[in-house]
């Protein structure tokens, strides 16, 4: 409470930008600072659309997935794992001028929900479906296998996070 409390106050003092705080792991020997000050410099390097920030505070421990991709300093294995998961839906989009990356990224940022995708994409729920069915035809995944389910919001994040580093 007392870093959401200091970050609104410093926000409310300037008003062209924003501030935010970043709290890595606790410390409880000196030569753990190190670890703790790298711990917020990847706090900070995420853009919001990808960390909502609660409040104008982000705390390393709280990253979830986020903090194992932090651990490749290779990033190939990851954009090998993209280019897999995703790679037809990548080279469909750029060939037919589509956007069916950004209608999944969607379609499981809302739980897969039709009509609330639809809402954020400003379409009808049909051209959702429409792209749901087409998005399993080229990855040969069903949306309806969590299994399928969980490796292509993995791949959606990775790609997220690949392309802001």
């Amino acid at each position: 409470m007392v870093y959401e409390k200091a970050a609104e106050y410093l926000n409310s003092l300037y008003d062209t930008s924003k501030i935010f705080i970043a709290v890595g792991r606790v410390c409880t020997e000196i030569e753990e600072l190190h670890q703790s000050y790298t711990d917020c410099s990847k706090c900070i390097s995420l853009p919001d659309d990808i960390i909502p920030l609660r409040g104008n505070v982000v705390y390393y421990e709280k990253l979830g997935f986020y903090r194992l991709l932090f651990c490749f300093d290779n990033k190939s294995p990851l954009e090998d794992f993209v280019n897999y998961v995703l790679g037809g839906i990548l080279d469909y989009d750029r060939k037919n001028n589509t956007e069916l990356a950004e209608t999944l990224s969607i379609y499981l940022k809302n739980n897969c929900i039709i009509t609330n995708t639809a809402k954020a994409l400003f379409t009808h729920k049909n051209t959702v479906k429409y792209r749901i069915q087409r998005i399993e035809e080229i990855t040969g995944r069903s949306l309806s296998d969590p299994y399928s389910k969980n490796e292509l919001y993995n791949a959606v994040i990775i790609r997220e996070f690949l392309r802001n580093r």
